[in-house]
């Protein structure tokens, strides 16, 4: 029976990792899946993916669950904005005034306000934690975190207003709240929030919001500049990524360049900010990926973009494996048949 040096298997573990050059942030190239509709017309927008790689979002006005090539209408219009490890959705429901919903196996719950008109639901995390908006009495909209039946007003600034959008499994909070002070033409000001342990603290200017947090801590957003990542009380400036949507617990970052955030969909990484288009194949039918919504710590991206025959479609892009990981793929691949003859 052939026996390999017991210096061999290291040696190419060592030629595998370091024996090729790491690719460039923009060299890196992802495999695009289209999410496709429920009867292959009308459109479908991807809002949201969790470490299972189960996409939710809104196709056709409905809700979907999308998860091993199958797109399942859950029969809840409108839009699945979140999605956690328990494949509990939360959104909105429509048809009448609006309402944040918590789907979970096929039950709907309706999340209610706070003596107010409607609500909306944004995030949910690992632990069934929900937050959003919703009208208090005078129909101002509130930010409120939902746990075990019970909603939560995080309050504002001094404003009347603020607004939830995401949660970590540590339960903190963020979005935007409404100040006391009123500039000139009666606009209030509205400022990014971090929520935690009871207190609202801001963490960007005049004008900002911040839509999620991972959880290290680190918190998206934008504000005048462009987009922000705030770690420890210190904002980066993300560049040409200036509508952040979502981070990753790897520090990745996706959202959306261009006026108003809907034009170009991006990633930003290590200092990095990349248009996606320009890491999927040319040929790949895709006309233009506009939206990036979220982000697994596998790095898998989700949004929605235009086909080349005009359609509006939902997108999940992979990462393709690097060179030396297939290298060690298959180098161990080798080792475990060598081993069994």
């Amino acid at each position: 029976m052939a026996r390999w040096h017991p210096l061999f298997i290291p040696m190419l573990l060592f030629v595998g990792l370091f024996g090729r050059p790491a690719p460039a942030p923009a060299e890196v190239l992802y495999y695009i899946t289209d999410l496709g509709t429920f009867d292959g017309h009308g459109g479908s927008f991807a809002y949201a993916i969790n470490e299972l790689a189960q996409v939710t979002g809104e196709a056709q006005g409905n809700v979907f669950l999308w998860e091993d090539g199958v797109m399942t209408d859950l029969g809840i219009s409108t839009w699945g904005y979140d999605i956690n490890d328990s494949t509990q959705i939360v959104g909105i429901l429509t048809g009448g005034p609006q309402q944040a919903f918590l789907w979970d196996d096929g039950d709907v719950t309706i999340l209610g306000t706070f003596g107010g008109l409607q609500a909306t639901a944004y995030g949910i995390n690992d632990g069934g934690q929900i937050v959003g908006w919703a009208h208090n009495p005078n129909n101002d909209r509130r930010a409120y975190i939902y746990s075990d039946g019970a909603m939560t007003d995080l309050g504002t600034f001094g404003g009347a207003q603020s607004w939830a959008f995401g949660v970590n499994n540590a339960g903190q909070v963020v979005g935007n709240a409404e100040t006391e002070v009123t500039p000139p033409g009666g606009l209030p000001i509205r400022r990014a929030f971090l929520y935690a342990d009871g207190t609202m603290t801001e963490i960007a200017g005049d004008g900002s919001e911040a839509r999620d947090i991972n959880e290290a801590g680190q918190i998206v957003g934008s504000y005048i500049p462009g987009g922000f990542l705030w770690e420890d009380g210190e904002l980066t400036d993300l560049g040409d990524l200036a509508w952040p949507r979502a981070i990753n617990n790897l520090g990745q970052v996706v959202g959306t360049a261009g006026y108003g955030g809907y034009n170009t969909a991006y990633i930003w990484e290590a200092g990095v900010a990349t248009d996606l288009n320009d890491l999927i194949a040319p040929d790949s039918g895709w006309a233009d990926l506009q939206q990036a919504r979220d982000i697994n710590d596998a790095g898998q991206v989700v949004g929605w973009g235009e086909l080349d025959d005009g359609a509006r479609h939902a997108f999940l892009l992979t990462p393709i494996p690097e060179p030396a990981q297939l290298y060690l793929l298959a180098i161990g691949a080798v080792y475990v048949m060598r081993r069994r003859r």
